[in-house]
């Protein structure tokens, strides 16, 4: 097999995890997406945050960026699940194709497949909204599509520090076998504490912020794959 990257085994992979993970990240984590963000916009319908659309958006954006970052973080601590167990591993590792197919194939999983996901039960979450304050609410204000204008005036712009923080537990992934969500939260926690200190000392802002993060993100991706290639059977 050539150690050069090939575009037909790497959709093997892709369609192969796809075979075997449909049930637990495919629909679970759009449905996830889905109740989470439902029940926090009842939460927030039911309190006194739905004065006004304004309102709810100043508000709720909160909500929103922290299920979206817990939804990238929770991820990456799977991002190699697939390995867990002697069996696990050399099923996965004896797989006809190159390292960094199997890596990107993980990767896109891990990144781009939980963005689009969430964006996915966000607005089915947003429809059925409407669907309750048609019924439910008296609450004519609120009958229209509000989450995929929050989502992009106020969370999007926190997407190189959710990709930063989720390429950190992608390290953990890839670093242990056993207990991996526990150790890569515990990383992760270490790290963001030392993030908060020097953001506390130097106070930088949110686009200097993304800058210095971005090639953070891809030194972690770097790091993955390394670790990754290095695995041994234990």
């Amino acid at each position: 097999m050539s150690d050069r990257f090939n575009m037909r085994r790497f959709w093997t992979m892709l369609r192969h995890d796809y075979d075997h993970n449909v049930p637990s990240a495919w629909i679970g984590m759009p449905l996830a997406a889905f109740a989470a963000i439902l029940f926090g916009e009842i939460g927030f319908m039911m309190s006194g945050y739905s004065i006004n659309p304004e309102s709810f958006a100043d508000t709720f954006y909160v909500v929103l960026a922290s299920f979206f970052i817990l939804s990238m973080v929770l991820m990456a601590t799977f991002m190699f699940d697939k390995m867990s167990g002697r069996y696990g591993q050399i099923s996965y590792l004896t797989l006809p194709a190159t390292n960094l197919e199997k890596f990107l194939v993980n990767l896109l999983e891990t990144v781009v497949s939980t963005i689009v996901f969430f964006i996915i039960g966000m607005v089915l979450a947003d429809a059925a909204r409407i669907g309750l304050c048609m019924t439910l609410f008296n609450k004519p204000l609120f009958q229209t599509m509000l989450l995929p204008q929050i989502f992009v005036e106020k969370v999007v712009p926190l997407g190189v520090i959710a990709m930063w923080l989720q390429s950190v537990t992608m390290i953990g992934s890839a670093l242990w076998r056993r207990k991996v969500l526990v150790k890569s939260l515990a990383l992760l926690f270490v790290v963001v504490a030392a993030a908060i200190l020097i953001n506390g000392i130097c106070n930088p802002s949110l686009t200097t912020t993304n800058i210095i993060l971005a090639p953070l993100t891809l030194a972690n991706y770097v790091l993955t794959y390394k670790i990754f290639v290095k695995t041994q059977l234990k």
